[in-house]
């Protein structure tokens, strides 16, 4: 093994520099292909995570499965053959070793390397807190957006309108403003706040003293027999996700075999989603080298709409928005407390955890009847537990998660395999079961609905590199709704396929082929009868990649869609993009600019690109109708540390002369949007 590993040293030298950019062209694709099937996904714990990780890499002889699972580009199977073989011949001697893995191509590996390196430094790092404030990294970030046209919520309305009806106006100005302090001593010691209001929340008047939203934080990794400590807000995510997982979930994407949530446990919570976390305390311990246990306690409060004349509310309020008098009545009104539990061990090739999730109200949720809706939580309490499971052998890998759920007696279950007979052929299979009864209030695994909850389906993967620079990935997915759903009246089902190209025939030429079919059923009436049809779309993407030198990147795309229905109505969506990267040699300046055409009839039709944005920000507009959009970015590291980026997104509509309705018209056929980000950097 010794020869092999010095062969591959000798004869393997390829360009592994890990250059530092944005975001790798890896995860800007997944995230462009979740943002379609998944459009209340947040990506931003996403983003935070891999700025962290970029100025704290991973150092590949000590790093564990659980910071492997942060890196969300590499599936189960590659993080298993990797700690495998990190196991069985570290210490690594060189970077080159990489490709010795099975599944660790050249691609994987050059992202890899963005987040990770090898140091055999055997000097003890022991924890010191003078040391770590002494030597941290202190982090001011503001980002402001403005939209130039005014929209109808900040137009002047007169008293006596308002005195009639006061959601007729935002209670605030239209800038959005977002305020972040961080600070990060080489990932051990972790705290900061995030402070953030969106346009038309007011800033200070009496509903509001200051920022709308506070997300404080701390984070203390490897203290003596404690894994990690998290206080404030934090995020957790154990198993598959059938009970808790407030992370980012992959999905399904052209990297079909990567479509599992990642149990990358407690982990502190910069995001300003103002839903989607918990706020409180939690750490793991290691009990012994292969076993840990992890707690954790939440009490914040909720948004939610009250029934009124009882105690009781009727919804949760997600999207955090304040800006009318409307939606302040709905703000932090109801409390919840959480608390969960998780043992986590392995025993040879078998790995297992069991998790608990308890959930209290103050009041009680009752949701207003309606005939899809009849299995929806209700009531204050709500109890879950499940096992996973995983066994890893050569060239076959078994996992599983079953869970259930005390408030309906109902369970979920979740059972896949990995198999790659030659490194350069793998498959995955996975069947699911969700019964419409299971509730899980945190719960977020794989499927086509956002929770685990009525939804049966099997899913088969393959990825095959069968020669030179070429990658084959396909994925098929049949899924069934044995009840009802929003729009339709009865039980249905569907199927999602997908065949993509991938060549690569230099580091700075890339192109990929994709087409993609999904059918779902849906209401029809006729002649007052309600049956099912069929709704089908076809889509298919061409994507080239190209550099000039190291400064300069260039990508084209073209995208064309078609949807169809039983009837026989069809209609097609069309687009191209072009997008220009430049760096200015020899200065700090970088500029960046994305230009789309589209021709989209309807919401059906919709297409999403993927834009470059500022720094924590991940933008993938869908866009319908017919038009253009055109993008600037433009961005500068000056000295000590100082950054600032701009961003101007303008898109014209040719075929309507309003935009948005109600209080986010626009009168006109074009927006206008602006962004500015100052950062500073203190070491």
């Amino acid at each position: 093994m010794k020869f092999l590993r010095c062969t591959f040293l000798l004869i393997f030298p390829f360009m592994l520099s890990a250059q530092e950019e944005d975001l790798p062209s890896h995860i800007e694709n997944i995230v462009e292909q979740i943002a379609e099937s998944r459009e209340d996904e947040d990506f931003s714990f996403l983003y935070e995570n891999f700025v962290s990780l970029s100025q704290n890499k991973l150092n590949l002889n000590t790093v564990t499965k659980e910071q492997l699972s942060e890196l969300y580009f590499l599936s189960e199977e590659q993080i298993e053959n990797f700690m495998y073989y990190q196991y069985t011949y570290k210490p690594f001697l060189s970077v080159y070793e990489l490709s010795v893995i099975d599944g660790f191509d050249e691609q994987t590996i050059k992202t890899l390397l963005l987040f990770a390196e090898i140091n055999n430094s055997a000097q003890i790092d022991t924890f010191s807190v003078g040391d770590y404030l002494k030597n941290g990294v202190h982090e001011i970030y503001s980002k402001t957006n403005y939209t130039v046209e005014r929209r109808a919520g900040y137009k002047n309305v007169d008293e006596e309108t308002l005195q009639k009806n006061p959601n007729k106006s935002y209670l605030g100005g239209p800038i959005a403003q977002t305020v972040r302090y961080s600070f990060d001593a080489k990932n051990k010691l972790i705290f900061g706040i995030t402070m953030e209001k969106d346009a038309g929340e007011p800033f200070w008047n009496s509903h509001q003293k200051g920022f709308d939203y506070y997300a404080p934080y701390l984070q203390l990794n490897n203290l003596w027999k404690l894994d990690k400590i998290v206080v404030g807000n934090f995020s957790a995510s154990f198993g598959y996700g059938l009970v808790l997982n407030t992370n980012f979930s992959m999905g399904k994407s052209s990297y079909v075999l990567n479509v599992l949530p990642k149990s990358s446990g407690l982990s502190r919570s910069a995001s300003s989603n103002e839903y989607r976390f918990f706020r409180g305390v939690g750490a793991t311990f290691a009990i012994k080298r292969n076993l840990h246990f992890s707690a954790f306690y939440s009490n914040k409060k909720l948004d939610a709409t009250p029934i009124v004349g009882t105690d009781n509310f009727s919804s949760i309020k997600t999207d955090g928005y304040h800006r009318t008098e409307l939606e302040m009545g709905k703000k932090n009104v109801l409390r919840q407390q959480v608390g969960g539990a998780n043992f986590n061990f392995q025993k040879g090739v078998f790995q297992g955890g069991i998790t608990a999730v308890g959930v209290l109200l103050a009041d009680s949720l009752v949701p207003t009847s309606n005939y899809y809706n009849q299995y929806y939580f209700s009531g204050k309490r709500q109890f879950n537990v499940s096992a996973n499971y995983a066994v890893n052998m050569p060239k076959w890998k078994f996992f599983g998660e079953t869970a259930f759920s005390f408030s309906h007696n109902a369970m979920a279950t979740l059972n896949g395999m990995f198999f790659s007979p030659i490194s350069r052929v793998r498959f995955i299979a996975i069947q699911r079961y969700y019964s419409e009864k299971y509730q899980a209030w945190y719960g977020n695994s794989f499927g086509e609905n956002s929770s685990p909850c009525n939804e049966s389906g099997f899913y088969v993967g393959a990825e095959v590199l069968p020669f030179g620079h070429f990658r084959f990935s396909a994925y098929y997915d049949a899924f069934r709704f044995p009840w009802f759903k929003s729009g339709v009246a009865m039980s249905s089902e569907g199927n999602d396929a997908l065949v993509q190209v991938d060549f690569t025939p230099k580091d700075n030429l890339s192109m990929y082929l994709r087409y993609k079919y999904k059918e779902n059923e849906k209401n029809t009436t006729e002649s007052g009868i309600t049956y099912l049809s069929p709704y089908g779309k076809h889509s298919c993407k061409y994507v080239l990649k190209y550099g000039i030198g190291e400064n300069v990147k260039f990508q084209n795309t073209v995208e064309w869609n078609r949807t169809e229905s039983e009837k026989g109505a069809m209609s097609s969506g069309f687009a191209i993009e072009q997008n220009i990267g430049a760096v200015v040699p020899h200065s700090p300046f970088s500029v960046n600019v994305h230009y789309v055409f589209f021709d989209a009839p309807n919401y059906a039709n919709r297409i999403y690109f993927y834009e470059k944005d500022v720094l924590y920000v991940f933008s993938v507009p869908s866009l319908y109708g017919k038009g253009n959009r055109i993008c600037l970015n433009l961005s500068a590291k000056l000295k000590s540390g100082f950054s600032c980026a701009f961003k101007m997104a303008y898109t014209k509509y040719i075929d309507r002369e309003t935009i948005g309705s109600s209080l986010e018209q626009i009168d006109g056929n074009h927006r206008t949007d602006l962004t500015l980000l100052l950062r500073w950097r203190i070491r």
